[in-house]
């Protein structure tokens, strides 16, 4: 009877000793190796989140064009509209909300015309005062943003961090495909200014229209006259393939050369208009431009303007 009630006694412990079950604690893994605007971080399930989201709304939303950095929102946000209201409590209930910026910070509510510097013309642009970033204290899955904010009829689009992966390096340029770190004549502008992302755009831009004219780029600068070096491996006439133009109003004579230490209008027109993927040298920044070599005079502002028709001026005085 003894043994008997012992064990009822420990059955009964047993039972009502609650059991904890302790839910696992997704792990989250920041992606290294895509550019973003954001952070993004994956889980061991291999879906994407972030603390990032940005969202565009199409009426206006603020008390005023103030940045909100450093200021609580609440005092920002029109509240009083339920509609703004509903959105900011739909964030916060869900993902705590941490701070909101404006992606534009100087953008004005209504300031939505600009002039065409070619035409001349007024031409109306979207309203980037209604941008805003909103960070919040919880991650949430990139997957399911358009879908929360879907049916909100005051948010024009919701989205999460932009990403690309890196494009390759499309040119075997020497002095642009190498190490920064290790090599001290590298042209670090190619990963500082992430060059190969815009040579993609260019490449895809020109594969789609083939015809699209070249930007045009007056080089404004101080050319020798002077024949006492070798010809400049990574400067070519448009005549033999490559993008130097020879007219009446450009000085192209002296700039096939190749010194030790190059005269700064050379240097200024091989960082621009270099031959790329020739294996020598370095790699001209301009994709797809026409590098008009100017000396720079009283006139030289008149002509790239109005004889070349110049997209862009670069000058050094």
């Amino acid at each position: 009877m003894s043994k008997l009630l012992n064990i009822q006694f420990f059955t009964l412990i047993f039972v009502a000793i609650p059991i904890l079950v302790f839910a696992k604690q997704a792990e989250f893994q920041k992606l290294e190796d895509i550019y973003s605007t954001y952070p993004i971080y994956i889980d061991d399930k291999g879906e994407l989140f972030s603390n990032h989201m940005v969202i565009r709304f199409n009426i206006k939303v603020t008390k005023d064009d103030k940045p909100i950095r450093q200021r609580e929102y609440n005092d920002v946000f029109l509240t009083e509209n339920e509609a703004v209201s509903n959105v900011l409590k739909i964030i916060e209930s869900r993902y705590g909300i941490n701070s909101i910026e404006k992606l534009y910070p100087e953008a004005k509510y209504g300031d939505i015309w600009r002039t065409n510097i070619r035409t001349g013309k007024q031409v109306k642009v979207s309203d980037d005062s209604k941008v805003f970033v909103f960070k919040v204290n919880d991650k949430y899955k990139l997957s399911e943003i358009s879908r929360l904010f879907n049916n909100i009829n005051i948010i024009e689009f919701a989205y999460g961090p932009a990403m690309e992966e890196p494009a390759s390096l499309e040119v075997n340029d020497p002095l642009a495909d190498c190490d920064i770190s290790q090599e001290e004549d590298c042209q670090w502008a190619v990963e500082f200014m992430e060059l190969n992302k815009a040579w993609k755009l260019a490449g895809e831009s020109l594969h789609n229209d083939p015809n699209k004219n070249k930007v045009r780029v007056a080089v404004m600068d101080y050319f020798p006259s002077s024949n006492d070096y070798d010809r400049h491996v990574d400067l070519e006439l448009s005549q033999n393939g490559g993008n130097i133009v020879e007219n009446e109003f450009t000085q192209v004579a002296d700039l096939n050369i190749n010194c030790t230490f190059c005269p700064h209008g050379v240097q200024v027109a091989s960082v621009v208009g270099a031959t790329s993927n020739n294996n020598e040298g370095l790699a001209g920044i301009s994709y797809n431009a026409e590098i008009y070599p100017m000396t720079t005079n009283e006139n030289s502002f008149r002509d790239a303007r109005e004889e070349i028709n110049a997209d862009v001026i670069t000058t050094s005085l």
